[in-house]
């Protein structure tokens, strides 16, 4: 990441640099509403502690507790989908004929299924 360049703005600007520090400002940005996120959220402006090791213990402990509330979050979505994904192959499946179960029932109970259900 490279800062703004000091003193007065070049007159001719190559688009590799324009490129650069566009990619430079979407980085700035999430790394700004990453520190948003923390003082709304998480209680990072309200630090009120006098030495500068437990001021880091406690920036340090609330980054630790977004990280781990990012890692529950994917964790418990991941865990969602796959019981979804069970679930639908699960009651799905039964009826040679490709109809499948109706809701929660164990047997396919379509009089015109031939295949032997």
């Amino acid at each position: 990441m490279s800062g703004p360049p000091l003193g007065r703005k070049p007159k001719n600007v190559s688009a590799a640099d324009k490129k650069q520090a566009a990619t430079d400002e979407a980085v700035r940005n999430h790394v700004e509403g990453k520190f948003g996120q923390a003082k709304r959220r998480f209680g990072l402006s309200r630090i009120m502690a006098k030495l500068a090791s437990t001021s880091a213990a406690q920036i340090s402990l609330s980054f630790l507790v977004m990280n781990l509330e990012e890692a529950l979050r994917r964790f418990f979505l991941s865990l969602f989908l796959l019981c979804h994904a069970w679930g639908r192959t699960v009651f799905t499946q039964g009826c040679r004929s490709g109809r499948g179960f109706q809701r929660l029932r164990l047997r396919c109970r379509l009089g015109s299924c031939r295949a032997g259900c």
